[in-house]
């Protein structure tokens, strides 16, 4: 079974469910990681790099198929996840931004099948699925897994022995 056949069954396996996607920006090819839970998203999230976080974008929804389309998509926004079968680096995202009319979804999931977009592999129905949902904000926040302890006990002893010291020359200043 090749990776995407592996990603492929687990991507159907979370069809109609909440997830989290992290993807590139649109029309920009790059890795597609979808997650079935907020502490999954997380748990990649500390690994990516601060400067490449502008390339990328969070979505928080409802993963379906690109086969389906449902009659209104509402006042979401849509996402349509093309997948690279071959090469997990050059799949695509695109965003349709609310509201968002049922023919311009399957415009654009032509077009990727058309391969009008010039993408860099061959898109089919069966890799291309739709998220209806939001981008969530990317912030920076520190690692909880780096807070060092022991660390924090060394510094709190050369703070406290700094303190000391200060106060000591205060007081001798002041006696002189």
């Amino acid at each position: 079974m090749s990776a995407f056949d592996e990603k492929h069954k687990i991507l159907k396996s979370i069809l109609y469910n909440e997830v989290f996607v992290v993807c590139p920006m649109d029309y920009e090819e790059g890795e597609i990681h979808v997650f079935e839970s907020l502490e999954g998203l997380l748990q990649y999230m500390k690994c990516v790099p601060v400067d490449s976080s502008g390339e990328i974008r969070v979505l928080n929804g409802f993963l379906t198929p690109a086969s389906v389309l449902p009659s209104t998509a509402g006042k979401q926004n849509v996402y349509i996840l093309s997948f690279n079968k071959d090469n997990d680096m050059e799949s695509m995202s695109l965003c349709i931004e609310a509201p968002v009319d049922i023919e311009k979804i399957v415009e654009e999931v032509k077009d990727i099948v058309n391969d009008s977009y010039g993408v860099t592999f061959e898109p089919d129905i069966e890799t291309i699925f739709i998220l209806y949902g939001y981008p969530m904000s990317i912030v920076l926040a520190p690692d909880d897994d780096d807070m060092d302890e022991e660390a924090l006990e060394e510094c709190e002893k050369i703070s406290t022995e700094v303190k000391e010291i200060f106060v000591r020359n205060v007081i001798h200043k002041m006696e002189d």
